[in-house]
């Protein structure tokens, strides 16, 4: 299949299941039309969390394969038009041969999804599984897969039967939640990982730290061999503690401050020093014979920086777009931080202009007021490209409440703003300016689209 072929694949199918409901049963029937790939998975690291998920995954990686091992990663949220940017291999981006091999498997299984005949190998988590009300019944359903459950079971394929040299390891970012994410179809990891766990998606997860815990304390599975975690709260800790308790998973590990990140993370926000600590702890608990300290900037960056995350280009025009989807104010907070010591690192930059744009269900307020710092930036609130985007309007009425001294530009549309802001990045502009597309990841997606048909974004730096 080509590229072509699996975005117009991709593209038409649902965001969300039509029922409405979150179980695994779509997943589990899928991938048992494919031949049951998940149970040829090597060990996984499974990473969830509030933030954080895709820099842990990450830094992970990039640490398994300085060490020599062969990984492949699957990070959640696209923030780039073609879908392969899920996979990666060596912290490399996967082939088109291999993501389309993979591709045209789902979409033929897609095309039997229903066969009544099919079956599949139940191994002993799954009746687990189905004890938490994740699996209820299997593959008899008729409930059609989404998109993130096709692209779920498309990068499994991939790492589980078409990756050559087979991966020794695989590292896997929840999309949402734990419990019933369709991730969890995998058996149990030789370690879960928790980033901090705060409250986001409320409406799905629950509208407490603790109720959320719940929620992603279910990829813990009976054979789990290790959790470690963030700091987490008291609240949150007991969740977990409890959960490993009822699973028989023994090995429960925190890491704690004082906090030895190598030289070469000394300047970092303290959320990205966080993140690489529980890397190297995942990496401990899988392969504790790797070496895993004492990498360099190098090594550490060109695999720490995602699609989406802090990703920033500098311009021919000497000018800088930086792409972050930080859409809740955890998130934006670390974002904060981050911006600040990059304008500090380049103090020719006059200002920023903050593309700002995030969906119904966010906390506008909080996220508004989490920016407050930024007293240089301009912000240019607009519609996310989706059904479920809050209103430009409605943000700016935030941003102006909780912000009462911040520049506001007025409401607008992306690719009016982008056209706004398109003479500030060309090379007629003397003066460095800098432009942050953040919140939600539907709308990085969309404007990395738009300016790179204007701008060539291939110069990215490490900040």
């Amino acid at each position: 299949m080509q590229q072509s072929e699996w975005i117009e694949f991709l593209d038409a199918q649902p965001a969300f299941s039509g029922s409405g409901e979150f179980t695994l049963d779509p997943v589990m029937k899928l991938l048992a039309l494919c031949g049951d790939p998940h149970l040829r998975l090597p060990p996984t690291i499974h990473v969830t969390g509030t933030n954080g998920k895709g820099s842990v995954v990450a830094y992970t990686s990039r640490l398994l394969a300085a060490s020599g091992e062969n990984v492949a990663s699957f990070t959640s949220p696209h923030a780039a038009p073609a879908y392969k940017d899920h996979l990666t291999v060596n912290c490399e981006a996967v082939s088109d041969s291999v993501f389309g091999q993979a591709a045209q498997r789902v979409k033929e299984a897609l095309s039997r999804y229903t066969d009544p005949t099919t079956t599949s190998n139940e191994p002993e988590y799954v009746n687990h599984l189905k004890s938490i009300g994740v699996i209820k019944i299997g593959e008899k359903t008729t409930q059609k897969p989404s998109q993130f459950e096709l692209i779920t079971a498309i990068c499994i394929v991939a790492m589980a039967d078409i990756i050559e040299p087979k991966p020794g390891v695989c590292v896997i970012e929840v999309g949402l939640g734990g419990r019933v994410d369709s991730t969890n179809i995998i058996p149990p990891s030789a370690c879960c990982a928790f980033t901090s766990i705060d409250t986001d998606h409320v409406s799905i997860l629950g509208d407490t730290p603790a109720k959320i815990a719940v929620e992603k304390s279910g990829i813990i599975k009976p054979g789990t061999k290790a959790v470690v975690s963030y700091p987490q709260s008291d609240a949150v800790r007991k969740v977990l503690l409890d959960k490993c308790s009822e699973t028989g998973c023994e090995g429960f590990s925190e890491v704690s401050p004082p906090f030895e990140a190598p030289a070469a993370l000394h300047n970092f926000p303290r959320h990205q020093v966080l993140n690489y600590m529980l890397a190297c702890e995942a990496v401990r608990c899988v392969r504790p014979d790797l070496p895993v300290s004492n990498l360099s900037k190098d090594v550490l960056l060109n695999g720490s920086l995602m699609a989406g995350r802090f990703e920033a280009y500098q311009l021919e025009e000497g000018h800088y777009v930086v792409f972050d989807g930080a859409h809740n104010p955890q998130a934006v907070e670390g974002l904060v931080e981050q911006v600040e010591l990059f304008l500090k690192r380049d103090p020719e930059i006059s200002g920023i202009d903050v593309v700002l744009g995030i969906l119904s269900d966010k906390d506008a307020g909080k996220i508004a007021r989490s920016f407050a710092r930024l007293t240089t930036a301009t912000f240019h609130p607009v519609d996310v490209p989706s059904p479920r985007t809050l209103p430009a309007a409605s943000l700016f009425d935030s941003l102006s409440t909780c912000i009462p001294t911040a520049r506001l530009a007025v409401p607008s549309t992306l690719p009016d703003v982008l056209h706004r802001l398109a003479p500030s990045l060309s090379n007629k502009n003397p003066v460095k300016t800098a432009v942050l597309i953040t919140g939600s990841f539907y709308l990085l997606k969309a404007a990395r689209e738009a300016l790179g048909s204007s701008f060539a974004l291939n110069n990215k730096i490490f900040v």
